[in-house]
């Protein structure tokens, strides 16, 4: 837990109004500074609308530049002018949000808007950067979609690509600052484009990884330098996360006031190409408005480097086992 409440209202304060006052001064129309993005993939605009106020071009698609994890990195540029805020306004909305779709002739659905903002998280964005547009802008934004997501055979398949841009409206929260809580989205998107292609898909398995016995090591770091109480033991409380990209796929239970986590948690299934790679995060669970999780030790590897393991003896973490099962 953080050690410095006294000082948060103020620093919340100065924040709050540095934060307005630049939202303030954007221009209406922001020339952006990126250097024109090309893709590897031939992508066919299938249909294109027209919508003043609101454009999307460049779409290009490529599958060679994501490292960590394999799949399809997408490029656009999006502008949005103060005309169609001002509708959108009038409607009782506060920003425009774009989502990308994307989907085989099998398989599942890809969305980026469920995938890395779902229910559980609270769909909490920042509200003029990447997906999020609330004030006039011109945006070069960039989407991963991992094959894993879409769940296909291996092999060449066909791909169609959707950009569907929604109206949201924030929700009233004197908690936050630079970022915002969607309380609503239209039902309907204002806008949308669609491409199709061709790719050739990997093979995908299907993993679930079991952790037994945790343990958090002293010897270097004190047990009471992760948590700060006023009252209680100030011991952490361990937990561990499955990341794959950017998506957080599996969390264990939290051990409250421990040094281990007792017994075998097994993660959900969760599909993996051959060379994504899985991350595994060992950390302090920290409830309370202010507070991060405090990071205890990182594990990482492709798939078949993780199934190799057969226990963990890191700098501040041990554990008696681990196990990842394909299928």
């Amino acid at each position: 837990m953080s050690k410095y409440l006294l000082s948060l209202p103020f620093l919340f304060y100065f924040f709050s109004c540095s934060s307005d006052k630049q939202l303030e001064q954007k221009e209406e129309n922001t020339t952006i500074k990126s250097v024109y993005k090309d893709g590897n993939l031939i992508v066919h605009a299938s249909s294109t609308e027209k919508l003043e106020g609101l454009s999307i071009t460049n779409f290009a698609a490529d599958t060679g530049v994501n490292k960590k994890e394999q799949g399809i990195r997408t490029y656009f540029i999006m502008t949005v002018n103060k005309h169609i805020l001002d509708q959108i306004h009038a409607d009782g909305f506060d920003a425009l949000l774009v989502d990308v779709v994307c989907k085989g002739n099998s398989g599942k659905s890809f969305s980026y808007l469920t995938t890395y903002l779902p229910e559980l998280s609270g769909k909490v964005v920042y509200p003029d950067k990447n997906i999020v547009f609330s004030h006039p802008s011109s945006r070069g934004i960039q989407i991963d979609i991992p094959y894993r997501k879409l769940e296909l055979a291996a092999g060449k398949q066909p791909l169609t690509f959707s950009l569907l841009v929604y109206p949201i409206k924030f929700a009233v929260d004197t908690n936050r600052v630079e970022t915002k809580h969607i309380e609503r989205m239209g039902s309907n998107p204002i806008y949308s484009q669609t491409y199709s292609t061709a790719v050739n898909t990997p093979q995908l398995k299907v993993n679930t990884i079991s952790i037994t016995d945790v343990k958090i090591k002293t010897e270097k770091k004190k047990a009471s330098s992760y948590d700060f109480t006023l009252i209680g033991s100030g011991l952490p409380d361990p937990y561990w996360q499955i990341w794959c990209g950017e998506e957080l796929i599996y969390f264990s239970p939290a051990e409250k006031n421990s040094l281990t986590i007792n017994g075998t948690n097994s993660s959900s299934n969760f599909y993996t190409a051959a060379n994504d790679i899985i991350t595994i995060k060992f950390l302090d669970y920290d409830n309370g408005p202010f507070n991060r999780d405090d990071q205890i030790e990182t594990v990482e590897g492709t798939p078949s480097e993780l199934k190799k393991l057969k226990r963990i003896n890191g700098t501040t973490i041990s554990a008696a086992a681990i196990k990842l099962s394909q299928q």
